[in-house]
C-alpha cells in the first residue's frame, strides 16, 4: 500500500513548477493521510547524474527497504534520475521478500531527445545498469505524448521502454511534455494505483 509519494521534476524545473504543486494540493484533500513530496535536483538548470543519484540516496535511503510503501515519480530528466538512483542501490536477490518502492512511474520519459544539448549528453550517453535496474525495480509504468517537442518519434520511446524494461506505456494524444500547471492525466494515472 503506498504511503508516500516522491516527485523528481524535469529539467530546470522546481517543486513549484508544472502540475507538481497542484498534484500534491489534490492528493492533500483527497488522501490527507498520504505523504507527497516534490524533490529539487541539484544543480537544476543543468544537473549532472553523479550530484543527482548523491542526492537522492541522501533523500530516499541507500537501501531499497527505505523505499518500502513509496511511489516514485519522474518527469522528464527526473525519470533518469530515479533509474539511475534505483540501479545503484544493493538489490535483493530474494525476489520474493524483495522490499523496495511500489511502483516507478515516468512522465514524459525518454531515453534519446531530438536536439540534445551539451549538458544533456551525458544522461543519453551514459548506460543506465539495466540488470540491475530490473532486480530493483518495481512495476514501471510510463506516461509519453504523441506530440512530444523533445521525443517525437513516440512509437521508437515507446518501444524502447517496453524492450529495456518491460514497461506498461501509455501514451496520450496531444500531451507534448506534460508541463502544464494541471495535467489531469498525470493526477488520473497517480491515483490509478492509491487505493
Amino acid at each position: 500500500m503506498i504511503d508516500r509519494i516522491v516527485i523528481v521534476p524535469r529539467w530546470a524545473g522546481g517543486p513549484d513548477d508544472d502540475w507538481y504543486p497542484w498534484v500534491r494540493a489534490e492528493f492533500g484533500r483527497s488522501h490527507p493521510r498520504l505523504r507527497v513530496d516534490v524533490l529539487e535536483l541539484p544543480n537544476r538548470d543543468a544537473p549532472v547524474i553523479e550530484q543527482c543519484v548523491a542526492a537522492l540516496e541522501a533523500e530516499l535511503g541507500a537501501e531499497l527497504g527505505a523505499l518500502a510503501s513509496t511511489m516514485l515519480v519522474g518527469h522528464s530528466v527526473g525519470c533518469h534520475a530515479l533509474m539511475r538512483y534505483l540501479a545503484e542501490l544493493p538489490g535483493d536477490d530474494d525476489h520474493e521478500a524483495r522490499t523496495g518502492p511500489e511502483r516507478l512511474v515516468c512522465v514524459a520519459g525518454w531515453w534519446t531527445v531530438d536536439a540534445p544539448w551539451p549538458a544533456i549528453r551525458p544522461w543519453i550517453d551514459t548506460p543506465v545498469a539495466l540488470p540491475r535496474l530490473r532486480a530493483n525495480s518495481p512495476s514501471v509504468t510510463v506516461l509519453i505524448s504523441d506530440d512530444d517537442p523533445f521525443t517525437r518519434d513516440w512509437r521508437a520511446n515507446k518501444a524502447t521502454w517496453e524492450q529495456r524494461l518491460d514497461a506498461d506505456v501509455r501514451v496520450r494524444s496531444g500531451g507534448q511534455h506534460f508541463n502544464a500547471e494541471r495535467e489531469p492525466v498525470v493526477l488520473e494515472l497517480l491515483r490509478s494505483f492509491v487505493q
